[in-house]
Order: structure tokens, then sequence, then C-alpha cells
């Protein structure tokens, strides 16, 4: 058993490893960038009259150093061997990276990519200081024709924008800047050739290697929506969402045993029977509808004033420092209702499972053996049957609470908690990567400690339980 649980504790640090590389790969790849989000944050952005086009580089640059996006990605990098080593950037401004990228995908050299995207640049430049002094029409041309330029499978179709706009705009303050980049645009990349991969080693100083070291000692970064650290945001509603997982368990586990029992021992009765029609209605309800009806009938006196019996729900809200039974003492009647919504459908799945286990338990040898010496069968199904039918309720709860933290969405939404589920939504549809892939690392970790438990109490719950290796 010991050698076993050792051995489970090991694997997992390569499990979240494999995690943190996917969520990794993930968090790179996402669409938005990350640090025009932070400037944005900082009050800088493109959009503000008061900021020039070189100050908000400038800036950009700063904040990429800062935050060590400047790094190589990962310890090694595949790549098409006539793309440029990580080095090789180091004079180029990272905000025109990606752009570059696009150019030399398109098969036109490092250098050439450069000197065109240097070109748009001062170009920009030029056009901020003297955008008061140009027309209506030529500024509602350059916006047409300004999100193209960076676009390799356009270079052919901006050639000729560029020309356009240096004919029909002769006499516009600054023209000749135009017909400068015109020089600059690099010819079309449609010649694709196959290149070898080539293997780079860029060692521990990489974005990864950053990342997943300050997971590890608990700083998260920062969130993407108001700049507070991701950490406790996580913390704020984690306290919820425990909260609300210890509550129902308890509740559900303390109704769906005695039930399961009851319905076994009378198996095949018509209490069994009226047992498990209820538990198979209450099951086939969706909680979102359970919990609209339960709201509707139980906490208004609309119908009945002896219906009123449940808090409205309102907004809950906690200082960072109130730990998870502060909560609970606070909002106890409060949380009953979201408890029952969550519990109900777990009673009714926990009743059908353990009583099938008990009924399957007690027609094996050893229940037998106990009926005939004439030990009572009630005490029979607690102390003996019971314990040896509780292995498929204890994967159910050890699989069930890891997905909880971010399962219980639809209560935490309709009753207004701000849970970890509730979190995991908002930051997906606002876009704050931080926090849904922090939360996500949070969710493997819990998974695979919860799983280590759940070994642990099999062994417990039935010693016949061995694992290899066990003397």
């Amino acid at each position: 058993m010991l050698r076993h649980i050792v051995i489970r504790s090991v694997m997992i640090i390569p499990t979240l490893l494999i995690v943190s590389i996917l969520a990794f790969a993930l968090s790179i790849s996402t669409p938005g960038d990350e640090i025009s989000q932070a400037l944005a944050l900082e009050g800088v952005s493109l959009k503000d009259d008061r900021v020039s086009v070189a100050n908000y580089y400038k800036q950009y640059e700063q904040k990429v150093k800062q935050l060590g996006k400047d790094k190589p990605i990962f310890y090694v990098t595949i790549q098409p061997s006539h793309y440029p080593l990580h080095k090789e950037w180091s004079d180029v401004n990272t905000y025109n990276r990606d752009n570059i990228k696009l150019l030399i995908q398109a098969n036109i050299s490092l250098e050439s990519a450069k000197k065109y995207i240097a070109g748009i640049r001062i170009f920009e430049n030029k056009y901020f200081d003297f955008k008061d002094e140009l027309s209506l029409s030529f500024k509602r041309d350059w916006k047409q024709s300004i999100s193209q330029l960076r676009k390799p499978e356009q270079l052919g179709p901006i050639r000729k924008q560029l020309i356009y706009l240096a004919n029909e705009y002769q006499d516009t303050p600054q023209i000749d800047d135009i017909t400068e980049l015109l020089l600059q645009i690099p010819a079309d990349g449609i010649h694709r050739n196959w290149h070898l991969p080539a293997l780079h080693w860029h060692g521990l100083d990489n974005q990864y290697h950053a990342w997943i070291s300050a997971f590890i000692i608990g700083n998260y970064g920062t969130s993407m929506l108001d700049a507070k650290p991701v950490y406790t945001k996580i913390w704020t509603a984690i306290k919820w969402t425990a909260l609300l997982i210890l509550m129902s368990l308890i509740f559900s586990l303390v109704i769906s045993i005695p039930l399961a029992t009851l319905s076994a021992y009378y198996a095949n009765s018509p209490l069994d029977r009226w047992i498990s029609a209820i538990s198979l209605a209450i099951y086939s309800v969706p909680v979102f509808w359970m919990a609209t009806l339960l709201i509707v009938y139980f906490t208004t006196d609309t119908y009945s004033k002896w219906l009123d019996i449940f808090p409205s729900p309102a907004s809950f809200y906690s200082e960072s420092e109130t730990g998870v039974f502060g909560l609970l003492a606070k909002y106890f009647g409060r949380l009953i209702l979201p408890v029952i919504c969550i519990s109900l459908k777990d009673i009714a799945y926990l009743t059908r499972v353990i009583r099938a286990d008990l009924i399957k338990e007690s027609a094996k040898e050893y229940a037998t053996t106990l009926k005939a010496k004439g030990v009572n069968k009630w005490g029979t199904m607690w102390k003996h049957i019971l314990p040896n039918s509780m292995i498929s309720t204890v994967t159910i709860i050890i699989s069930g609470i890891p997905l909880a933290l971010a399962g219980t969405l639809i209560i935490e939404v309709i009753f207004n908690i701000p849970g970890m589920g509730r979190l995991m939504y908002s930051s997906i549809t606002q876009s704050d990567w931080n926090v849904v892939y922090a939360i996500l690392m949070l969710i493997s970790l819990v998974t695979v400690i919860f799983f280590l438990i759940g070994d642990i109490l099999y062994a417990l719950l039935n010693p016949r339980i061995t694992y290899k290796g066990d003397e």
C-alpha cells in the first residue's frame, strides 16, 4: 500500500507537467495581445490622441521585457532552417515580430521584412504627426489600406493601393513618404520551398520555465481585465465553491445512504419502487429548471405564505481574509436552497448506485453465511454489506469533487454566488486567459490528488483490495 502511494505521488509530477505544457501552449496561441491589454489597463492606448505611436511602441517594448515575453517560448525550438534564430530578433521590435514572421513564412528574407516593417512604422509616426493637415478623403482611404500593410498575401494589392494614393493625393503633405514606403515593399513571396527542420536549445531562460516556476510558488500572474492578482480572484472564488461542495456532499450522503439501504433492505417492495421512481424523476429534471422552480415556489409568498421558506437570491460578499467557515456562519441560511438544488440530483443518482451495489453485495457468500449464523439482517446490512459496497460511491465522489470546482456554474449564476464556475465562465467570455489557465492547472492538481485519496480510501473501506507490490 505504501509503495503504491509513493508511486502514485511521484506520478503526479509528470501528469501535471504534461498538463502545464498543454495549458501554456494554449495560453500563447489564444487570440488577443496580452501586452496591449496590460498597457490598456495602465491607460496607454493607440486610440488615445495624447499617446504618440512612437511613445506607445516604446512603452510596449518596456512591458514586453517586464513580462518576459522577449524570451524564447520553450526550452527547445523546432523550426524551418531558413527561420532566424531567437538571438537574431534582438534588434527587432517585439510589437512587429509577428508581422515579420508572416513575411518570412512567405519566403521573404529577414532583412527585407525588417526594412519594410520599419518603413511602415516611420510612415505611421509621420502620419500621426501630420494627421491634422490631411484631408478627410485621404484619411478614409488610408484607414482602408492600413490594415493590409502587414499582410504578406496583400503585398501585390497594397502596392497598387499606395500607387493610387500617391497619384490621387499629390498635394497632400508628406505624400513623398508613401513613395518611399512603396520602394521598400519586398517582392511577393509566392514561391514556397521546402526547408529542413532545425532544432535549437535555449536553456532555462525561456517563457515556459518562468511561467511554471511562478505557478509553483503561487504566482499566477495578473488578471487581464482589472490587473488584480489571479491568486486573489481564485482564492476568493474557491472558498464559495468549496463551501457549496462540502455542504452538498454532506447533505447528499446523509440522505442517499439511508434511502439506498432502506430501498435495498425492502428490495422489490412498494417502498423500493416508490424510492426508485422518485429518484428517477428527480434525476431527469434539469438542474436549471429545478433551481428555477424552487426559487419561484419557495422564496416568495405569492402562492402561499407557508411556502415562503428560503431567502431570495441576492448578492454575496466577503472580505478576502474571510475563511470557509466564516462564510458558512454568515450566509448559511441563503446557501441552503443552492445546496438543495445541487444535492437533489446527487441524492437521486447515489441512491440508485448504492442500492444496486447493496443488492449485488447481499448475494455474495459471506452475506449468506452471516444470515445462516443468525446475524440480524439489518445489522448485516449496515456493518458488513454497506462498507463493502461503497467502492462505487467513493469513485463517484472522488471524481465528482474536482469537476465540481468548475461544474457548479449554473447554480452559481442563478443564485449569484461568486464561485469558481462563475469565475471560469466570466473569464472565458471576457478573454481573461491568465485566470482561465490558472484554474485549469488548479483543477488538474486537485484531480490527481483526489484520485490518490481515492486509492487510499478503497483499501480502508475494503481490506481485500491490494495493489501490485504490496506484501
